[in-house]
């Protein structure tokens, strides 16, 4: 009775989407390593693993009471924090970049963690005072306290990461009911210089986006 009630509880339709990307992207990683590379099939089989274990985690995952987590929303902004923080003291580097910490045959990468977390303390910090959400001081304090985790994620450097934990808050505030004044003030902003980004990193001698952005970067906001 209570591995039905279980399976009651799933999206089988956002499963079915996940296994489709799941398969595809399994597939990718064999055509490019095993049949264009010639080297083995561990790579393959290990994501396949790899995906029927967070399957498995996507069921538990999905029958999780996470009101009863959320209750704790502070604590998991502060541990959220520390493991940030962590990553500068404990991390291993690879290719310029450190965001993974070793725990035993095991490797974490906090920014990851950091997604959860911040959805976890945002929903509950905002619906603790949705009256606040078309106050300016207010919109701010969310925009200190997200800013944080984003930043520290910055510096690892995540770029990508980073880029999520910005549309979290994003989508996150727009949903809570954000002034669509600000939405439009912000617009006239952000538009303006996302444009002069691309226009800088696609240029032979970039003007200042070489001093923010490493070189891997510049490929990733091209792409």
């Amino acid at each position: 009775m209570q591995s039905k009630k279980w399976l009651q509880n799933l999206d089988w339709y956002l499963i079915g989407a996940v296994c489709i990307l799941a398969v595809f992207g399994i597939i990718c990683i064999a055509s490019a390593l095993h049949f264009n590379l010639g080297e083995g099939t561990s790579e393959v089989y290990k994501q396949i693993v790899f995906f029927v274990i967070g399957l498995g985690l996507m069921v538990v995952a999905a029958n999780v009471d996470y009101e009863y987590f959320s209750q704790y929303y502070i604590p998991i902004y502060f541990i959220n924090i520390v493991l940030l923080l962590a990553v500068f003291v404990l991390g291993n580097e690879s290719k310029g970049a450190t965001r993974w910490i070793a725990i035993g045959p095991l490797t974490i990468q906090p920014s990851e963690f950091a997604k959860v977390m911040m959805i976890f303390f945002l929903a509950k910090f905002i619906s603790l005072h949705q009256s606040k959400m078309t106050r300016l001081d207010f919109f701010l304090k969310l925009c200190v306290i997200s800013g944080i985790p984003i930043l520290l994620v910055l510096k690892q450097p995540a770029l990508s990461a980073s880029l999520v934990l910005v549309a979290i808050f994003c989508i996150l505030v727009f949903v809570a009911g954000i002034d669509i004044i600000w939405v439009r003030n912000v617009a006239i902003v952000a538009v303006p210089l996302i444009a002069f980004i691309l226009f800088d990193v696609s240029r032979e001698n970039p003007l200042i986006m070489d001093k923010i952005f490493e070189p891997h970067q510049f490929n990733r906001i091209l792409s």
